[in-house]
């Protein structure tokens, strides 16, 4: 196609460009009838601030078109008799086709000091004087079937500007006629879009430096409103910004937003606490009209709120699946966990043996219940980290652990590595209280499942509102509206458990089958058992426990109530004491005195002797001995 044959004409069309005497409207008008087009050129002759009146602007215009040989007529009304302009155009060539407002003052100001004129002003000539231009042409143009109009914002109007409140509306406002135009319009064939410019003229020329002025040149404009008003082009509804040889449409962007199910309490809470999501933009939509606008709000109210409070949100947590979380586990693990739960409580018993040694001639085995450790120790260590579910608003200082449900899909393994794949199952109301069913799938490295948990969390007044209360017999007493409908209620199991056993584990039980244990470590390991490093690893799991070694007195391990024990200085000066009492009270005593020492009494008060008397006592007989 050679260039002749490619370039866009405009042959036959009669335009209207208002506010044609001098910048980017004379511009637009030259361009067009340098293409063929017959134009009405519109200019009032005033000021940039609205003052006085001639014809000399529209007139040099006229005249420049028509010495280049193209066809022009001059109009000086304004925009504000909008009907008198697009009558001229019907009265000279019979026909209206496109419509370029393009006309504008400028009454710059801060807002305290802005006037009731000030505003009045630029109302008039940008919005009702584009309205009234438009307005006059549009019936012509839909009786015709054809039609295009361009509207001329402005980066103020878009994105604000100080000093310009005014202006600012009335270009925005243009955007929003535009838009709605564009709907109208489309099936009729007129076709409406907007610019918003930036180019050296009358309007920037107190605003922007003069070297930059002189690159904004309004020729780098007037192109694009060219395209938008030739009959091939079908661009309708358009923002676009334009200048210094940058030509870019706008679209509208929305945040993905936060949805509040209706049906329950909006507090100011419950915005801050989704802030992040109405606010920020990492994840976006683009809406292009109202119906997708309107889309997120219809499907919520669409839907029903499955309840909730300032606590739990169920319809935000109820399904949530958790990243895919790792954890390891070894033999050490194992035998402690077996340990903690009463294994090997009598160490001569070789049947505990494998679950508390790896060194075990039957083979070192792992208790089924260990499954339900590793689950909990990622729940843990994700509360650390700041990682939850949406809508789980509560901390540990309302949690208590309730049912623990585990299925063993295989014998457990010594040692593993582990994935776990979590999701909020159910949540159930319980009067002033909820249950929170986390289900959590656990895979190996081969990515077989090895066991399933569900952690049941009982949460403490997160059922429902405060003054909500269960009736007997299951009657539920709550008011209209109680965040957690009734349906959701837990009743209790129809099942009785299917094993129980109770074992009252005795402490020197447990510290005898860990010094077993500690024994054998030593015998492969290398490791003395008269020093205290096999014991130090196991402080943090031991802790409160005495644990004997060699031939030393008990020790302590650190305790949970540390703040009630001496320090370990004072300790070993109490025992001192009193195995030196006791020696002094059995070498200088009677034999009275010595057989109430023999029954372990104090013979002066006739009680119980400490421990470390009694054994001062006993160390001094065996030395008299």
């Amino acid at each position: 196609m050679s260039n002749e044959q490619s370039r866009l004409t405009y042959g036959g069309r009669v335009a209207i460009v208002t506010g044609a005497g001098a910048g980017l409207g004379r511009s637009h008008a030259l361009l067009l009838a340098s293409r063929g087009a017959k134009v009405v050129v519109n200019d009032l002759g005033g000021s940039r601030h609205g003052d006085g009146k001639s014809s000399a602007a529209a007139d040099a215009v006229v005249a420049e078109i028509k010495t280049a040989g193209g066809e022009a007529v001059a109009n000086y009304d304004s925009v504000e008799d909008g009907a008198k302009i697009v009558q001229c155009a019907l009265d000279t060539w019979k026909r209206i086709d496109i419509v370029v407002n393009n006309a504008g003052i400028l009454r710059d100001t801060s807002f305290q000091k802005m006037s009731q004129d000030d505003w009045d002003l630029i109302y008039k000539v940008h919005v009702l004087g584009g309205f009234r231009v438009t307005h006059a042409a549009w019936n012509h143009m839909r009786d015709a079937g054809y039609g295009r109009i361009v509207f001329t914002a402005s980066a103020a109007g878009i994105y604000g500007n100080f000093g310009q409140a005014n202006y600012a509306m009335a270009k925005l406002g243009l955007v929003g006629l535009s838009n709605t135009l564009a709907l109208e319009g489309k099936k009729k064939n007129v076709l409406v879009n907007t610019i918003a410019p930036i180019a050296g003229s009358r309007l920037t020329e107190t605003v922007l430096p003069k070297e930059l002025l002189d690159a904004l040149k309004p020729e780098f404009v007037s192109p694009l409103v060219a395209w938008l008003c030739h009959e091939s082009c079908e661009e309708t509804g358009g923002l676009f910004e334009v200048g210094g040889g940058f030509m870019g449409k706008l679209r509208w962007e929305r945040s993905e937003g936060a949805t509040f199910k209706l049906g329950k309490e909006l507090a100011p809470e419950a915005v801050q606490r989704e802030w992040g999501k109405i606010a920020g933009f990492a994840k976006t939509t683009h809406p292009t009209d109202i119906t997708q606008s309107m889309a997120p709000i219809l499907a919520n109210i669409n839907s029903k709120s499955k309840g909730g409070n300032e606590f739990i949100d169920v319809d935000a947590a109820l399904g949530y699946e958790f990243p895919p979380q790792t954890s390891s586990y070894d033999e050490r693990d194992v035998a402690l966990y077996a340990l903690g739960v009463g294994a090997a409580h009598d160490p001569l018993d070789p049947k505990d043996l494998p679950l508390v040694y790896e060194f075990s001639g039957d083979g070192f085995r792992v208790l089924p219940s260990f499954g339900v450790v590793p689950p909990l120790n990622v729940y843990f260590k994700m509360a650390k980290e700041g990682q939850t579910a949406p809508g789980l608003n509560y901390g540990f200082d309302r949690v208590l652990h309730g049912e623990q449900y585990l299925e063993i899909r295989r014998p457990l393994p010594t040692h593993a590595k582990l994935t776990h794949k979590a999701k909020i199952k159910d949540i159930f109301d319980k009067g002033k209280n909820a249950l929170v069913v986390t289900a959590t799938s656990t895979l190996d490295e081969t990515g077989e499942e090895l066991f399933y948990n569900e952690t049941t969390t009982f949460v403490r007044g997160a059922g429902g509102r405060s003054q909500a209360r269960r009736g007997h017999r299951g009657e539920d007493r709550r008011q209209p509206g109680a965040p957690v409908p009734p349906e959701r209620r837990l009743e209790p199991a129809p099942r009785r458990p299917e094993f129980r056993q109770e074992l009252r584990v005795q402490e020197a039980h447990l510290a005898r089958a860990l010094h077993v244990r500690f024994c054998h470590a030593a015998h492969h390991q290398g490791v003395s058992r008269r020093g205290p490093e096999p014991l130090q690893e196991h402080q943090g799991s031991l802790r409160g426990h005495r644990i004997p070694w060699g031939n030393h007195p008990y020790r302590d391990v650190e305790g949970r109530r540390r703040q009630d024990r001496l320090p370990l200085q004072g300790r070993r000066a109490r025992r001192d004491r009193d195995l030196e009492r006791g020696r002094r009270s059995l070498q200088g005593g009677s034999q009275g005195s010595r057989q109430a020492h023999a029954n372990g009494r104090d013979d002066r008060t006739g009680r119980r002797a400490s421990p470390r008397r009694a054994e001062g006592r006993r160390r001094a007989e065996r030395g008299l001995e």
